[in-house]
């Protein structure tokens, strides 16, 4: 009975000591797997693409900003996301915090977080539509250990042409 006991603390033991392992190594791969600055960006430049108009490329740092006269982007914050558990169904991409001023007066227009990079349309969020006046952005890349996002503006190319 007193080896049955034993036994069973070192069981538990074991598996404690394997589970803690596997969640740290999980912590280890998501710092290891950042995004690298890319070799250019094209600032406040006009570019054609299909249907659109990217009105610029930018890489802005925490707490940077950039405009072009008219409208201006301001990187508030990027939030390394936490370590989830291998078994966890929530969200472990990193997050962002933009704001979108106006270039003249430096007045906010609106501020919204983002969950990952992709494509966001400016109609999907609420906070935002009809006030900063582009149609979209994309998020080309989040590096949350560094604190940099590279990112593009776009209007649609009616819009733009008016």
């Amino acid at each position: 009975m007193f080896n049955s006991r034993l036994s069973m603390r070192h069981l538990f033991f074991f598996l404690v000591v394997a589970a803690s392992i596997l969640e740290a190594g999980c912590c280890r791969i998501r710092q290891l797997d950042q995004p690298k600055l890319p070799d250019h960006v094209r600032g406040w430049k006009d570019e054609p693409s299909g249907n659109s108009v990217f009105i610029n490329e930018l890489l802005l740092k925490t707490g940077e900003s950039q405009d072009n006269g008219e409208i201006g982007l301001r990187l508030i914050d990027v939030i390394h996301p936490p370590c989830k558990s291998l078994f966890s169904m929530e969200d472990s991409d990193p997050k962002i915090r933009l704001q979108f001023y106006s270039a003249s007066t430096h007045q906010v227009l609106c501020e919204t977080p983002f969950i990952s990079g992709g494509l966001w349309t400016i109609d999907a969020i609420p906070t935002c539509n009809n006030k900063v006046g582009i149609d979209g952005l994309v998020i080309y890349k989040i590096n949350s250990h560094d604190k940099w996002i590279h990112i593009a503006l776009y209007r649609e190319r009616q819009a733009f042409e008016k």
